[in-house]
């Protein structure tokens, strides 16, 4: 993920406001970042393996069946399985910058 900049974001939503758009899913994505990357931006961060992230994630009331799932999650992001580069965020400023 892309930390994007808040006027990338006002104008995707001011182009997503107007006609054209209705019943339509965008990924809105930038060059990804990396997990590390990414904990680095909001440090203090702790990065912690599975085993621990799943007691984690148990302790802080995540019902047992849930927690591997979310252990999945956070693992196919680290290994970048989510990894989305799609463009549509550029493009929907460019076009609002452009006044089509």
């Amino acid at each position: 993920m892309e930390a994007a900049k808040r006027a990338n974001v006002v104008g995707g939503v001011a182009v997503l406001a107007g006609s054209g758009h209705e019943n339509t899913v965008y990924e809105l994505s930038g060059k990804p970042l990396t997990q590390e990357q990414f904990a680095a931006e909001l440090a203090p961060v702790q990065q912690v393996d599975n085993e621990t992230y799943a007691s984690i994630m148990a302790g802080a009331g995540v019902p047992e069946p849930v927690v591997p799932i979310v252990v999945a999650i956070q693992r196919a992001i680290r290994e970048g399985n989510l990894d989305i580069e799609s463009g549509v965020l550029r493009g929907m400023v460019s076009e609002l910058q452009s006044g089509k």
